[in-house]
C-alpha cells in the first residue's frame, strides 16, 4: 500500500477509535442517569440509538448512489458527444463527391487520360494544386522523372477522381485531384498516403500551384511543398532550382509572390 494512503487509513482508525470511546463516556455520564431517573430500559436506547446510526448511513449511502448515478450519465453523456464528434468528422468524408475512373494516358507529371466510369469519352485531366516541370513540348529539369513516376504509380489503375470549385480550365481539361483510395477523414496522414496531388508535392515532383480556384487542400500541399524544400528531395535536390527552394515565394496563377500575401 502507498506510505501515504496508509498513513490516512491510520489517522482514520484512530479518529473513530476516539470517537467511540468519546461516545461511551457521554453515555455513562447522561443517559445512565436519566435512563435511571426515568425508568427507560437499556433495549428501548440501544435501538433507538441503532436507528439513528441506521438512518445516518442509509442517507450516506443514498448519497453516494445519487453521485453515482449523476457520475454514470456524465461518463454516458461525454461518451454521446464523442461518438457524436465522430460521426460528424465522418460525415465530411461521406458527403466528399468520388467518380471511379482508371488512368489510360499519361501525358506529363500533372496531366492524363481518364475512362470514368459511365463515359465512353476519354477525360483529359489537370492534376491541381501543383504543377510538375515540363515534359511534352519544353523540357525542364526533373520534368521526365515526374512523368515516369507518374506511369509507375497511376497507368492502368483505378482511382477516385475529386473536383473542387472550378471544374474545367480555359483548355477544356478536368482539374481534378487523385484519390488513391477513398479518405475516412481529412488529415495530413490521410492526405499523404491516399490523394496522389499530394504525394506529387510531398515527393518533390512537383512545385505547390494555387490557381485561387483550388481550395480544399492548399493547406496541407503547402505544408508537403515546405518539407520537401527543407529535406532537398526530387526537383529540389536540383542546383537549378535551389533558389525557388530557398525563397519564401510561390506561384499563384502565372506570378511568383510572396507567401506573405496570401
Amino acid at each position: 500500500m502507498d506510505p501515504a494512503k496508509k498513513k490516512r487509513r491510520n489517522i482514520m482508525i484512530l479518529i473513530i477509535l476516539l470517537l467511540a470511546i468519546t461516545g461511551v463516556v457521554l453515555f455513562v455520564i447522561f443517559v445512565i442517569p436519566i435512563m435511571n431517573e426515568h425508568k427507560v430500559g437499556t433495549g428501548a436506547v440501544i435501538a433507538a440509538i441503532l436507528a439513528v446510526v441506521a438512518g445516518f448511513f442509509t442517507k450516506k449511502r443514498s448519497k453516494a448512489n445519487k453521485e453515482s448515478r449523476t457520475s454514470e450519465e456524465s461518463n454516458t453523456n461525454k461518451e454521446s458527444r464523442t461518438s457524436e464528434k465522430s460521426r460528424t468528422s465522418n460525415n465530411k468524408t461521406d458527403e466528399m463527391e468520388f467518380i471511379n475512373a482508371r488512368v489510360d494516358i499519361v501525358i506529363d507529371g500533372d496531366t492524363a487520360m481518364f475512362k470514368y466510369e459511365n463515359v465512353d469519352d476519354h477525360i483529359k485531366g489537370r492534376f491541381i494544386g501543383l504543377n510538375c516541370p515540363e515534359d511534352t513540348k519544353t523540357k525542364e529539369p526533373f520534368g521526365k522523372d515526374a512523368t515516369e513516376f507518374v506511369k509507375k504509380e497511376l497507368l492502368k489503375k483505378e482511382v477516385f477522381i475529386e473536383y473542387d470549385e472550378v471544374r474545367e480550365d480555359q483548355h477544356g481539361r478536368a482539374l481534378i485531384y487523385i484519390w488513391l483510395e477513398k479518405p475516412n477523414s481529412i488529415n495530413k496522414e490521410e492526405l499523404s498516403k491516399k490523394l496522389f496531388n499530394a504525394i506529387l508535392v510531398k515527393e518533390g515532383y512537383a512545385r505547390f500551384f494555387n490557381d485561387k480556384n483550388d481550395k480544399k487542400y492548399h493547406k496541407y500541399l503547402r505544408e508537403f511543398e515546405q518539407e520537401a524544400k527543407d529535406s532537398k528531395k526530387g526537383m529540389w535536390a536540383l542546383d537549378v532550382y535551389e533558389k525557388e527552394r530557398v525563397s519564401k515565394k510561390i506561384w499563384i496563377n502565372k506570378d511568383w509572390v510572396h507567401s506573405k500575401k496570401l
